[in-house]
């Protein structure tokens, strides 16, 4: 797995007040945690930190350094959780895990495709079903993405989890029954929902209009 730097400060307090102050200088509130370990408040560049995460997304280590005011750290984390304002989309807050680097730990992966399938010759479809499986591994051994060769994927055929070729020391949690992508024929007009209704109702106008009229004649 990727593993990227990213530099932060400690900070002191909390709350809204400390949050919008931080917001002016350009910085973003973050919290770094781990098992049994005591959590530790942090600011990070807004700007340096967006930059780096629209790069490596969570499929990266994140190397946290920072001065404690005694010593300088670093710990190796992964991103838990992003917060986002909800109006600007902005992240306003940012969870680092320290994770133990001898025990597993179950995350999700992205899963890309490359080459164009031949059903697509045949006028089909691709369609994505599943972008990314749970896996169980340690954080050293965590890939950034699995890749599918989609080249000989015909009309009608798809690709599964079990289909995944994964390191021996990777176990894919995710049901291997579920699809990834697949190829799928395109509907024709007459499988189109509502074609035929409107058929019928463009049909049956007439006769009701038909119907008024008579009934007027006759009452003439």
């Amino acid at each position: 797995m990727k593993q990227v730097t990213i530099n932060a400060e400690v900070r002191k307090s909390a709350g809204t007040s400390a949050t919008n102050k931080l917001k002016t200088k350009g910085r973003i509130p973050a919290i770094l945690y781990g098992q049994s370990k005591e959590s530790t408040m942090l600011t990070l560049t807004k700007l340096d930190f967006e930059n780096i995460y629209r790069k490596n997304m969570k499929r990266a280590i994140y190397s946290v350094n920072f001065n404690d005011g005694a010593k300088d750290i670093v710990k190796n984390t992964l991103i838990k959780d992003i917060q986002y304002d909800p109006i600007k989309l902005r992240v306003t807050h940012v969870d680092f895990y320290e994770f133990d680097e001898h025990k597993k730990i179950r995350t999700m992966v992205p899963v890309v495709t490359h080459g164009t399938p031949i059903g697509l010759k045949k006028g089909g479809v691709l369609t994505h079903i599943k972008d990314q499986i749970e896996i169980d591994c340690l954080p050293i051994n965590i890939p950034d993405h699995f890749s599918i060769d989609v080249t000989s994927l015909d009309l009608h055929h798809a690709v599964r989890v079990a289909d995944i070729k994964a390191a021996a020391e990777i176990h894919i949690i995710s049901d291997p029954h579920d699809v990834l992508v697949t190829v799928s024929a395109p509907r024709t007009e007459e499988e189109t929902p509502g074609a035929e209704g409107a058929a019928v109702a463009g049909a049956a106008e007439p006769e009701v209009v038909a119907k008024g009229k008579a009934a007027k004649e006759e009452k003439e």
